[in-house]
């Protein structure tokens, strides 16, 4: 579903897999977690978290799909931990069967 504009899907997805192999994605990460609190004024390193979690439906194919009793949704969890701008530190998908403590 890429927008016209774009290369094929296929292309972009190349691109994309070998800029994860070569680490760019986290470097980018790494550059940006450090120079836009920079740029807002504070700390370049951060010195609070905020985890979450949210669970998703999944598909049968493959993933391990556990049931969350509290959503009512059987499917996966993803917690999440980020800066105080919003800038992701963590992310971890765990079965929705898992409880919030243990994900963090």
């Amino acid at each position: 579903m890429m927008p016209k504009e774009y290369p094929p899907y296929q292309t972009a997805y190349e691109y994309f897999q070998n800029w994860q192999l070569a680490g760019v994605w986290e470097r980018l990460h790494e550059t940006l977690r450090g120079e836009v609190p920079e740029a807002a004024g504070r700390a370049r390193k951060p010195s609070t978290g905020i985890i979450d979690s949210q669970t998703v439906k999944t598909t049968e194919q493959g993933e391990v799909r556990r049931y969350d009793g509290g959503k009512k949704i059987r499917g996966c969890k993803r917690h999440l931990v980020v800066d105080f701008l919003g800038l992701l530190l963590v992310v971890g998908v765990h079965s929705a069967g898992i409880q919030d403590r243990d994900g963090a």
